[in-house]
């Protein structure tokens, strides 16, 4: 009292009489609350035993009459929930049947597939299996050589040679699908696996608009010509159309030709079925001329787009735009394409629009992230190593991120509360697996020469361009699409996959470098 004075002893003891106050309060009120909650509970609880007497002896009265106390009880029991409890099944508004649509609304930005080391890691196994099959096949030879008379040794012999080919060649697309009336545009189509892609949607009648560089259209129209099976059917159902029939036979022909399934409609002829636009990739100026061409010949409305052309060098140069070959063709070329066809392939007149990116496993070769910094404003020089290893690698996982950022904005535009034109846009990528297409042979000549010989080993090693399209061509027209999915061997393999390509933030870093760095430069670049 001495040390603290004594106004601050009797201030001290109002705080400590306010406070034993406050608490005497406090647990008056708590045991009020208690006794109220106590009296409920007795209350509910006579009530409750009255309703199931009264119940009961209802049911006693009238035995036959179960349904009536069954839905009494119910009532009971419904009743005797509270009211913020919640409802054992949980009812979600379902837009489609859809997985895919209804992923759209589910699903954000950054709903892409789990990464998983072990799957992924077997997923390289599988795609490296030409490597790593003939040593296992070797090696069971080795072990059974001392047991195998040489007739056993030749049939070993041949059954390794044709699992060896049978593994190289991979899954076939059996999914064929009536084209009639899709316009379809393919990137790359005078070459490669997108020349075997438009040869085989233009056999099931679809009509063609190939992108790509001028100067091959009539060995290209050439090729079409002589491997489409599209005139020779037509030919075919014509001529079966106009055959004569007896006249005793006229009421049999009548009657099956009215049990027969309507015939599909003749497709035009091939020659009216394939448009070639003339597209420089290595000008992005020309890839935004070219988009506005291929609308205005289509009327503004697209039904599939592939993404198909690409290219690999072992020394690349630069585009118009100053940027890396591998990066500005194989990225910002389909890129700012795609997105100059995004409104056209909304407005499909059929279902929805589609567009197929076909990319590769060489998406693993970027692992770290800043993908923009480290690959993506990389120029050729004399000190670069490995500058195109790492480019091309890029501008494939680049593929990915816009696939995926497409299936994002599958909706974009289109409005759910009233009638509208607008489609949502289906996207996916395709793995083709390791072939031997024109960017081989563009860098040095084909081992062993172009002969039969050298083209049956190879077989044993690499798939060619029509082996290689079969996933292209299966994603095209498969129905059941995984929207923003990777597929390989006509199946959808999430397990493809790199960890750096399920990683939102390198994605919405690359997308928006694509969408506002460079796009400004088309505009602002001083002609030569």
């Amino acid at each position: 009292m001495l040390r603290f004075g004594v106004r601050s002893c009797v201030a001290a003891q109002r705080h400590g009489l306010l406070t034993t106050a406050m608490t005497a309060s406090l647990s008056a009120v708590q045991l009020s609350e208690a006794r109220r909650l106590r009296t409920t509970t007795t209350t509910s609880s006579t009530t409750t035993v009255t309703t199931e007497k009264t119940s009961a002896a209802s049911a006693s009265s009238s035995p036959s009459t179960p349904s009536t106390s069954a839905a009494a009880a119910a009532s009971k029991t419904k009743a005797s929930k509270p009211a913020w409890a919640a409802p054992s099944s949980t009812t979600i508004h379902k837009f489609s049947e859809d997985k895919a649509e209804a992923s759209a609304y589910v699903g954000g930005a950054d709903d892409v597939p789990s990464y998983s080391a072990a799957s992924h890691m077997g997923y390289l196994l599988l795609h490296s299996r030409r490597m790593w099959l003939p040593l296992v096949l070797y090696a069971g030879y080795y072990a059974l050589s001392a047991y195998l008379t040489p007739l056993q040794v030749g049939l070993y012999a041949t059954a390794s040679v044709v699992a060896q080919r049978l593994s190289v060649h991979g899954r076939a697309n059996h999914v064929k699908k009536d084209l009639t009336g899709y316009t379809c545009v393919v990137t790359g189509g005078t070459s490669g696996i997108g020349l075997y892609t438009a040869m085989q949607l233009l056999d099931m009648g679809a009509r063609v608009i190939i992108a790509a560089p001028a100067g091959k259209e009539k060995e290209t129209m050439e090729f079409f010509l002589q491997n489409c099976r599209t005139s020779a059917g037509n030919a075919t159902a014509e001529s079966s159309s106009t055959s004569t029939v007896g006249s005793g036979d006229a009421a049999s022909s009548s009657a099956a030709a009215a049990a027969a399934p309507p015939a599909p409609e003749p497709c035009e002829p091939l020659e009216k079925r394939v448009v070639f636009v003339s597209m420089d990739y290595m000008d992005q100026l020309d890839v935004k001329a070219a988009a506005a061409r291929i609308k205005a010949l289509v009327h503004d409305r697209v039904d599939l787009l592939v993404n198909c052309a690409g290219v690999w060098k072992e020394e690349s140069g630069v585009t118009k735009q100053k940027f890396e070959e591998h990066i500005g063709v194989n990225f910002l070329g389909p890129f700012h394409f795609t997105e100059a066809l995004l409104p056209s392939l909304r407005k499909a007149p059929h279902k929805s629009g589609r567009v197929v990116y076909v990319t590769c496993a060489a998406h693993n070769g970027v692992a770290r992230g800043h993908v923009v910094q480290d690959r993506m404003t990389l120029l050729p020089g004399p000190d670069a190593s490995q500058i195109t290893a790492r480019c091309y690698s890029a501008s494939k996982l680049g593929n990915i991120y816009h696939a995926q950022s497409i299936a994002s904005r599958r909706y974009e535009g289109i409005p759910l509360n009233r009638h509208s034109d607008l489609h949502p846009v289906d996207v996916c990528c395709a793995d083709p697996g390791f072939c031997f297409t024109s960017l081989q042979q563009e860098n040095n000549d084909p081992f062993l020469g172009k002969n039969v010989v050298a083209r049956t080993l190879r077989s044993l090693w690499i798939k060619d361009a029509y082996e290689g399209s079969q996933t292209v061509v299966n994603c095209c027209v498969r129905d059941d699409i995984e929207n923003g999915g990777y597929y390989a061997e006509c199946t959808l393999m999430p397990s493809g996959l790199s960890k750096r390509a399920q990683d939102p933030r390198s994605r919405d870093e690359v997308i928006h470098w694509a969408m506002v760095k460079t796009i400004a430069k088309y505009y602002t670049l001083k002609p030569e």
